[in-house]
């Protein structure tokens, strides 16, 4: 990759209360997000739509008097665009439930699940240009929700000063913005949005693991030709925190 990389991240759940918590986002590179932006912005406009965000969706389908099939075409056709300009997609989620209720002998020092997503995913991101012989420094640009920047702040600048000063150091800088202004924050709020309700559904029973619920699979899968945009994904369920919450950090588990 010889042009500079952008991640574009989201979360979704409050660890503290929430069966499940998740943290997602897509990497572009400088060239395609003016595209994905143009592109976007074409399709929300027409409708009336100024930004999308997910937990305002149905009730914006409502106010226009979409049936079922009507909305989900509309949100088959912004993932689309989704696959066709971003680079690389990640998440990681965390059974948050599961977590509260060991007891902190076998915490292992992760204090917060939140905290342990956004180690993950900057490892799983660092991971992944490395693999494209790119091994400078990122953007790291985060949905501004109120009331949780400043702690947020606060966590990454701690994970500069700990024993993985290299994640900290990789970041090059920080931003957290108006998703109605860095437009591909939307995209990333999409992705949490839908890898949240299909986290929950896993720990829940209500789904196999394997099976992905549209549009979140319609994010992920060309539909036409099945190929896959490039995604990697980490889910620490009950049996995964049993089994590595010890290497939470330095070791990659399987999907769970």
């Amino acid at each position: 990759m010889h042009l500079e990389p952008y991640v574009f991240a989201d979360d979704a759940g409050k660890w503290q209360d929430r069966d499940v918590i998740c943290l997602c986002g897509y990497l572009f590179d400088s060239q395609k997000l003016d595209d994905f932006t143009h592109r976007w912005l074409r399709l929300l406009k027409p409708e009336g739509f100024d930004k999308l965000h997910m937990t305002q969706f149905q009730h914006e389908a409502n106010k226009r008097s979409w049936d079922e099939a009507r909305s989900m075409s509309f949100l088959l056709d912004l993932a689309m665009i989704v696959r066709e300009c971003t680079v690389v997609g990640f998440s990681v989620g965390y059974d948050a439930k599961y977590y509260r209720s060991l007891p902190k002998s076998k915490k292992h020092g992760v204090s917060k699940p939140h905290v342990a997503c956004l180690q993950r995913m900057l490892r799983m991101v660092r991971d992944r240009l490395k693999a494209e012989d790119y091994d400078h420094k990122i953007t790291f640009v985060i949905d501004e929700e109120e009331g949780g920047v400043v702690e947020l702040y606060k966590d990454i600048l701690k994970l500069r000063h700990s024993k993985s000063r290299d994640l900290g150091k990789y970041v090059g800088a920080v931003c957290f913005a108006d998703d109605a202004f860095y437009v591909p924050l939307q995209a990333a709020d999409m992705l949490a949005n839908l890898t949240y309700k299909w986290f929950g559904d896993v720990v829940r029973g209500a789904i196999p693991k394997d099976q992905l619920p549209e549009p979140l699979k319609s994010l992920l899968v060309d539909p036409a030709t099945q190929r896959g945009l490039d995604f990697h994904s980490e889910f620490w369920t009950a049996e995964a925190l049993d089994a590595g919450i010890a290497q939470l950090f330095p070791i990659a588990p399987r999907m769970s």
